[in-house]
């Protein structure tokens, strides 16, 4: 079967697949030495306190969905005059509207990962994990002290340092 023409000038980088060989051999072993080196349900645990705090909308969220999910009669302030449970009203209006909304999200979701596919296509391994950074905010909505990882895009710079006034 033919290469489809988007791939036709990429080659497999054999350094590349090395690491996820080594990242996909790391997590095999550590995660069920992980779930036995711990008593109890560790991570059965996690995953329930994950889905409790992912299945409601917070006000400390950040990233596409949140932009997709905004609107202007569901602020704090225009909540905050019906004199009613401003915070339950909010996360009620919050996921009716990202779900009336999800075409859209997923829609920019896919044009920005195209985008990021497009910039990172004749880019070193590094500089395309940097920039695949910028996924993130695209498919999940996080709270806002998990944004950590943007401290990493800044070594994108370092591609460019003539262009970007780096190395400093």
């Amino acid at each position: 079967m033919p290469r489809p023409q988007a791939l036709a000038n990429v080659s497999p980088n054999r350094a590349t697949g090395r690491v996820l060989l080594d990242g996909a051999i790391v997590a095999t072993l550590l995660i069920p030495l992980s779930s036995a080196a711990r008593t109890g349900p560790g991570w059965s645990d996690f995953a329930r306190n994950l889905a409790k705090h992912t299945s409601v909308p917070s006000p400390n969220r950040m990233g596409l969905a949140t932009v997709i999910g905004f609107q202007p009669a569901t602020t704090h302030r225009a909540l905050e005059r019906t004199g009613q449970d401003v915070r339950g009203q909010w996360e009620a209006a919050q996921s009716r509207s990202l779900h009336n909304r999800r075409a859209l999200w997923i829609a920019l979701a896919v044009v920005g990962a195209a985008a990021i596919a497009f910039a990172v296509r004749e880019q070193p391994a590094w500089a395309a994990c940097v920039l695949g950074l910028l996924l993130v905010p695209l498919a999940r909505p996080l709270a806002c002290y998990y944004y950590a990882f943007v401290a990493a895009l800044p070594l994108a710079s370092e591609r460019h340092a003539d262009r970007s006034g780096g190395p400093w």
